[in-house]
């Protein structure tokens, strides 16, 4: 699983907070800045299209996600996102904002913004939309054509209709942190292990990975060469993730 390197644009020192803690509690995703105004977003973007241009910036501009506040005290997000994409950069944005005139939604779908989430929200929203975002970078990843309408579909489309019904207590944002967890282990994994990454207890957690044992996702073995009784291990579906 490839890390996803996230630029937040947020003016409130507090909430931008909320935000880092939050991407920190998400496994494979990392906080590159945190800008508070279009002011701090100009040099920093000029700093990395000048790092760029020297061959010493990391691919992107050296981030994949821009986390979008709207309302800044000297402009607006969309004015931000708007210089970001006349340099090139085709990462993906999503909106943390509390602005619902229709004229700024307007303007956030033609920049390409594809998740707006009204403040205020919680954190399986901002997580739900951080997997979303995850699982349409992931299909856009590779090179080449795609296969016909149903893969076109497949990009353009909400996630998988397979994750939309779940047994019943289990959430599609946790299911998506205990997906990402698992992909991020080196090793495979027990349930008390990967409940510890996650924060779940090991009944949770192993409810959450047997879901995925069954839908193709993960697979099971019994763990041996430990004290007492086997213990059941899981693995993403072809293999634990390199370290």
């Amino acid at each position: 699983m490839s890390e996803l390197r996230v630029l937040i644009l947020e003016d409130e020192p507090r909430t931008a907070s909320v935000y880092e803690e939050y991407l920190m509690r998400i496994p494979g995703t990392r906080t590159v800045q945190t800008l508070a105004s279009t002011e701090e977003a100009r040099r920093f973007l000029a700093a990395r299209v000048h790092e760029a241009g020297t061959g010493t910036a990391e691919p992107g501009l050296g981030f994949d996600l821009v986390l979008v506040d709207m309302n800044l005290p000297d402009g607006h997000g969309l004015e931000v996102l708007r210089r970001l994409r006349a340099t090139g950069w085709r990462g993906g944005a999503i909106a943390l904002t509390a602005a619902a005139e229709r004229e700024v939604l307007r303007g956030a779908v033609a920049l390409g913004i594809t998740q707006y989430l009204l403040k205020p929200f919680s954190f399986e929203e901002f997580a739900t939309a951080i997997a979303g975002y995850r699982e349409l970078h992931a299909r856009l990843g590779s090179s080449g054509r795609v296969s016909g309408q149903e893969a076109v579909d497949a990009i353009f489309s909400a996630p998988a209709a397979g994750e939309l019904e779940l047994p019943k207590g289990l959430t599609l944002p946790t299911l998506g942190l205990v997906r990402e967890a698992l992909a991020s282990q080196a090793a495979a994994s027990s349930a008390s292990e990967l409940g510890a990454v996650v924060g779940l207890s090991r009944v949770t957690a192993r409810r959450y990975l047997e879901h995925l044992v069954t839908t193709g996702q993960a697979s099971r073995a019994t763990r041996h060469g430990t004290p007492g009784r086997p213990e059941v291990e899981y693995s993403p579906t072809g293999g634990p993730a390199a370290g």
